[in-house]
Order: C-alpha cells, then structure tokens, then sequence
C-alpha cells in the first residue's frame, strides 16, 4: 500500500499533536517521578522520530524515492513529472 506525501505530511502533525498531549496527560495522571519520566520520554522520542520522519519527506521528494517508516510515498503529479526527466 503506497501512501500520499500530503496525506502522511498532515497525519505526521496529528501524531506529533497527539503524542504531545499523552505526554502532559502522563504527566498530570502518573504519580510515581520515575515511571512519570520513563514514560513522557518514551512518547516524546516517538513524537521525535515521527518528526524526523516527516522533515525526511520533503528531502527525499529531490530522489523521487521516498518512505515513511518503510512504507512506500508517492509523489503528487507535479513532483512526479520532475523525477520523470
């Protein structure tokens, strides 16, 4: 199954939106310090890898060979005809 840069550009964002706020939601719920760190740092380092991932889609768009997370991204017609030449 390929996927849509746009598509996995705007879902990226809910992702890292979301992770974000099981982090605060941790933090406000958790009681215990270490479990409490353990786990916002697990959900921020998701968020970052999520973000790396996304920032790697608008380099990989000058290869015409791009993946998110090992799945196959096609390129919009207009970035398309560029890889073509």
């Amino acid at each position: 199954m390929s996927l849509d840069i746009n598509t996995v550009q705007t879902v990226s964002l809910i992702v890292i939106g979301v992770l974000v706020l099981l982090a605060i939601l941790f933090a406000a719920i958790i009681t215990k310090m270490i479990t409490k760190l353990v786990m916002i740092a697990a959900v921020l380092v998701l968020a970052g890898l999520v973000w790396w991932q996304r920032d790697q889609l608008t380099e990989c768009a000058q290869t015409c060979q791009c993946t998110f997370f090992g799945q196959e991204v096609i390129l919009p017609e207009s970035e398309f005809t560029q890889c073509a030449q």
